[in-house]
């Protein structure tokens, strides 16, 4: 009698992660980093999460060349102080 095994692969996505794939920002932005990236998660995204961003500093200006939103973020996070 042979043994018969199956196995099953699960993909999970959180509600965000899908709204940024559909989601462009193209926005202009003078504020400080953790502002921006607050504004973009929060408004720009509609995520409900508790966030924790912690404080940056220096004013930033920015416009956002129409990229999703968490590619946006990655590309704030290299320059946070």
């Amino acid at each position: 009698m042979a043994d018969s095994a199956e196995a099953i692969t699960l993909h999970f996505a959180s509600p965000e992660l899908l709204r940024n794939n559909r989601t462009r920002v193209s926005k202009s932005y003078t504020d400080s980093i953790d502002n921006i990236v607050t504004d973009v998660l929060k408004n720009q995204l509609g995520s409900s999460q508790d966030l924790n961003i912690g404080p940056t500093s220096g004013i930033r200006k920015i416009v956002s060349p129409n990229v999703h939103p968490y590619t946006l973020v990655n590309m704030l996070k290299k320059e946070a102080v």
